[in-house]
């Protein structure tokens, strides 16, 4: 998982030792005055519309004081309560679902809720004097966003206010933004419905003895987080011939993909983007007129290959 860290600075008194824990009792009030300074901010996310599980980065915040003493505080992450808790698109193609839901935990809570105003934010620190080994106080969080999300490529940003109160809760010390972003590259993929697991890109269609007429589909199975096209080839240029030396022979067929009549070599599109589960595509091949011809294997080989369209 990616790190990094924010680094925050407070100034003042009283206390011990470094603690980084869930406030059980209620320590005394300590006056801390506060500067806060984010440094380095947290690199986008890479996120993939169709991996399998939630994408997952772990950062951490900083906490440092300039006084002689420990200083206990909390820390609070908030944002607008009006809008849900997602990114936006800020930067790429504008096709495709959006926006994109996430989650910000420390220890396997939630730090962006409902807090009520007059609550104390979630999380207690104890930060160390300057110059304690330590360096200061240590908040890992970890910014997760769920699978399955079909959003278009580009960039996506929200934005979430780190305050650090006293420790009774109230006396605001510092405020500054961290903005979070994650990038969404354009996904496609092509798969072959009902293809032996072992060989998931390629399908025989056997048509057995050839009849004028005989058809035969197979299904597409294509993903895309935007529009795509299909490049369709046929290695003897859309007909089945017989194997040398015999390879004048050939039969003629007709081909089309979800819908569209294919003329080798083809570009069919552009298509929009899929569901997170894909669209299957029928090929369907239909094979011309066999009347007449030389008994023997015949042959064709169908390639189709899938592109982000411009």
């Amino acid at each position: 998982m990616t790190s990094t860290r924010a680094i925050f600075r407070q100034a003042a008194a009283a206390g011990a030792v470094l603690c980084l824990a869930v406030l059980a009792g209620s320590p005394a009030a300590t006056a801390c005055e506060s500067t806060v300074q984010i440094n380095p901010s947290v690199r986008p996310l890479p996120y993939d519309p169709f991996e399998s599980g939630d994408t997952v980065m772990q950062a951490s915040i900083l906490v440092r004081q300039d006084g002689p003493e420990p200083c206990p505080l909390r820390l609070g992450f908030y944002r607008s309560p009006d809008v849900d808790i997602s990114m936006r698109q800020t930067s790429g193609a504008s096709s495709g679902n959006g926006p994109l839901r996430y989650d910000l935990t420390s220890n396997g809570r939630r730090l962006i809720a409902d807090w009520p105003q007059n609550s104390k934010p979630p999380i207690f620190v104890i930060v160390p004097p300057v110059g304690h080994s330590g360096q200061g106080a240590e908040v890992t969080y970890q910014l997760r966003i769920p699978r399955g999300q079909l959003a278009a490529p580009g960039r996506y940003t929200d934005e979430v206010e780190l305050r650090v109160y006293e420790v009774n809760g109230k006396d605001l010390l510092a405020l500054r933004v961290l903005i979070l972003e994650a990038e969404v590259s354009s996904v496609v993929s092509l798969n072959l419905v009902g293809a032996d697991v072992s060989s998931p890109y390629s399908y025989t269609m056997d048509f057995g003895t050839l009849e004028s007429g005989e058809r035969r589909s197979i299904g597409i199975e294509a993903r895309s987080n935007g529009r795509y096209r299909l490049e369709v080839r046929s290695r003897e240029g859309g007909v089945l011939r017989l194997a040398p030396p015999f390879d004048d022979w050939t039969v003629d067929y007709a081909a089309s993909i979800a819908g569209q009549t294919v003329n080798f070599p083809a570009s069919l599109g552009s298509f929009s983007p899929t569901a997170a589960s894909g669209a299957v595509l029928p090929l369907q091949v239909v094979i011309g007129d066999v009347a007449r011809k030389r008994a023997g294997v015949y042959r064709d080989e169908i390639t189709v290959s899938i592109e982000p369209a411009p």
